[in-house]
């Protein structure tokens, strides 16, 4: 491809000087930035240092040729999963005005990127007939703007227009839920488990996909009637070809109507969820009920702990967490799930036990030894054997809560603390960092190991 210059505007040898440069950078930004050198420019990571893209430019007096050389294929459905346009290589700045947060470094934490959701940011869901409202009257406010003096291509414009308008503003609706709703396949298993256990994955993959395709319908239609348009010579036909469309539109919305009230009660539902961040370190705490749990994680958050629903129990979920060298440690209780004996969990319970095996870097145990503890001793430690086994990949450590009414501390009780009084609490904070190892500082810049770049 050629890109004509102005006289004067690109030197030899010069990297491009146009708006296209500007355009194209301010796409790219923040997670790419430019490479200058004599005769290259390149796309690098700003977080990998790995190329995106290169071109070489063959600068001449007057015009400048560009030839772009890919050199990274773009997997546009790598990880898309169930739909189209989820998982491109800039998911970046893209995801995170959807709920969805994309962390580079979540591929050094866990190995493989994982996308984290804030529900909370969720789009508001409109019923069929609101945005029905909103696309007709919108269509209205387009025919207003065509001008022309001859009635019969007024009419013709402003019939096209109003199709138009109306298919762009339902298909952009539907599409924005399916685009900002996260696919399954980009999220932690923690968190495909929560949506089963909320709402259920298999119904939450069929209705966003037949939202998409009410969406291309609409589209399809819309393209439709603007060929017949063209094809009609009266102005009575150009009426009734609108007003044809129009009625296709409410039929599609009607038909998707089950799938578009499933997806607001959904969304209310999915709204009281926890979000973890998959990029940054997480601590399962552990423990039979009432062993201090939720006090431990409020004493050792930086702030107040948030409190969210947990579809697999009746019981509040508290989420906290502490910085070190500006990285958040987040800590999460486990309601419902490990502070009971295994035989009493249903298939849903273990499926989240097993995704808590692959969201905490770190399980931390406690135990209540006082003598006013509602569960026996020897129950917790047989709930520790059990819970041991089935978090086995995790480092686990185990520690005794309540030490400022504990008078007979247990034999090989190494940790003590008191979230009333705060015994114990910073060691325990320091032990846990040592645990985790994920204070080591990372170079964002720096290249892989063994990886090679081909300059030629």
């Amino acid at each position: 491809m050629s890109i004509p210059l102005t006289q004067g505007s690109a030197s030899p040898g010069s990297a491009l000087a146009s708006s296209s440069t500007s355009i194209i950078s301010s796409f790219l930004s923040p997670d790419l930035r430019f490479i200058r050198g004599p005769w290259k420019m390149s796309f690098r990571s700003v977080r990998s240092g790995e190329p995106y893209c290169s071109w070489i430019c063959l600068a001449q007096p007057g015009r400048s040729s560009i030839l772009l050389l890919l050199r990274s294929a773009v997997m546009a459905v790598r990880r898309s999963g169930d739909r189209k346009g989820v998982g491109l290589p800039f998911i970046g700045p893209m995801a995170r005005t959807g709920g969805l947060k994309w962390d580079g470094r979540s591929r050094r934490v866990r190995g493989e990127p994982m996308a984290s959701v804030d529900w909370r940011h969720i789009p508001t869901v409109l019923y069929p007939q609101e945005i029905l409202d909103k696309a007709f009257s919108r269509a209205s406010k387009q025919s207003d703007l065509v001008e022309d003096p001859d009635k019969y291509h007024r009419v013709r414009k402003q019939m096209d227009r109003m199709v138009q308008s109306a298919a762009d503003v339902i298909s952009t609706t539907l599409l924005k839920w399916v685009s900002r709703w996260p696919s399954l396949n980009s999220l932690s298993e923690f968190d495909q488990a929560l949506i089963d256990a909320a709402v259920g994955n298999d119904e939450y993959r069929k209705t966003l996909g037949t939202i998409q395709w009410a969406a291309e319908q609409v589209r399809k239609i819309a393209g439709e009637t603007q060929r017949k348009i063209l094809r009609l010579r009266s102005i009575e036909g150009f009426h009734d070809a609108r007003r044809h469309a129009y009625g296709r539109f409410s039929s599609i919305l009607d038909q998707i109507s089950p799938q578009i009230l499933w997806l607001g009660e959904a969304r209310n539902i999915l709204r009281e969820l926890p979000s973890l961040d998959s990029a940054e370190p997480c601590i399962v705490v552990a423990g039979a009920p009432n062993v201090g749990k939720s006090a431990l994680i409020t004493a050792l958050s930086s702030g107040e702990p948030e409190v969210a629903s947990y579809p697999f129990t009746t019981k509040q979920l508290h989420l906290g967490h502490f910085e070190h060298r500006r990285r958040a440690y987040q800590m999460v209780d486990t309601p419902g799930l490990l502070d009971r004996p295994m035989v009493e969990r249903n298939r849903i319970e273990m499926q989240a036990i097993a995704a808590l095996e692959h969201t905490g870097d770190v399980l931390l145990f406690l135990v209540d030894a006082t003598e006013g503890s509602t569960s026996p001793l020897n129950e917790q430690e047989h709930l520790l054997t059990e819970v041991r086994q089935l978090m086995s990949e995790r480092p686990m450590i185990v520690i005794h809560s309540k030490s400022d009414i504990l008078e007979n501390p247990p034999e090989g009780a190494e940790t003590l603390i008191s979230a009333q009084t705060g015994e114990g609490l910073e060691e325990l904070r320091t032990r846990l960092i040592e645990t985790i190892g994920a204070d080591e500082i990372i170079d964002p810049l720096s290249l892989p190991e063994n990886w090679h770049r081909n300059e030629e």
